[in-house]
């Protein structure tokens, strides 16, 4: 019998999923995406765009629209990993910007959304090093495919 079935045979008429603040959801995303950034390739290599977005604090049910100018999804639906969650990072070149993306996708296991962030915008120098830091990265997994 489905779960939804048997709450229907328990009584229960209705249900309705929990309301979310997305603002804050985004700067938990925001959190996880600066500190994999910083992690990976160094403080130094990028010019953060996410960690004022992260610590802001937020009056209650303020939208605060302009985070998702660096927080998205993806809309692809993926099935579900063998690992409970996934994070990964690469490389956008906007004409002569390069910018730092990461990936995340929570509970992954259950088929959940894959989550983009713009992480930081990199300098030709950091470019380079965001390069060398993803190939050395790649070495040390096991497995060394690509996350």
């Amino acid at each position: 019998m489905a779960d939804i079935d048997r709450l229907a045979s328990d009584g229960l008429a209705n249900f309705a999923s929990p309301a979310i603040d997305t603002v804050k959801f985004c700067q938990l995303l925001a959190k996880i995406a600066h500190s994999f950034a910083v992690a990976e390739i160094g403080l130094g290599n990028f010019q953060p765009l996410l960690a004022d977005f992260a610590v802001r604090s937020f009056p209650l049910r303020e939208q605060y629209t302009d985070c998702y100018h660096l927080v998205g999804g993806d809309p692809k639906s993926y099935a579900p990993s063998e690992a409970l969650h996934t994070l990964g990072w690469g490389v956008w070149q906007n004409g002569l910007e390069a910018y730092l993306i990461v990936c995340i996708r929570l509970f992954a296991s259950l088929g959940a959304p894959s989550y983009v962030l713009v992480a930081g915008k990199l300098t030709c120098e950091a470019h380079h090093e965001a390069v060398r830091a993803r190939a050395e990265a790649l070495a040390r997994r096991p497995d060394k495919t690509p996350a």
